[in-house]
């Protein structure tokens, strides 16, 4: 019984804490812009916790940087940059 409420209390959790696609991209959206270092445009789309970042960076560092912002975002399962 003990293990049938612990099952149910985590499945109930786990679909309530779901991000949606959108949630995802407003989320990596405001800390991209939030970042001095990942100035310039960036056009985000999600798609089932795939975040797909494009735009105009200075440098490979900045790639980089943007793609650990988005990596860091809750929901978020894969970056492409």
């Amino acid at each position: 019984l003990l293990a049938a409420a612990l099952m149910l209390t985590l499945s109930f959790y786990s679909c309530k804490s779901k991000v949606s696609d959108a949630e995802i991209k407003a989320s990596i959206e405001t800390a991209l812009k939030a970042d001095p270092m990942s100035s310039g445009t960036m056009v985000v789309s999600v798609d089932k916790g795939v975040a797909t970042i494009s735009g105009e960076c200075k440098d490979q560092s900045c790639v980089a940087h943007c793609a650990e912002l988005a990596k860091n975002v809750k929901g978020v399962k894969e970056v492409i940059n």
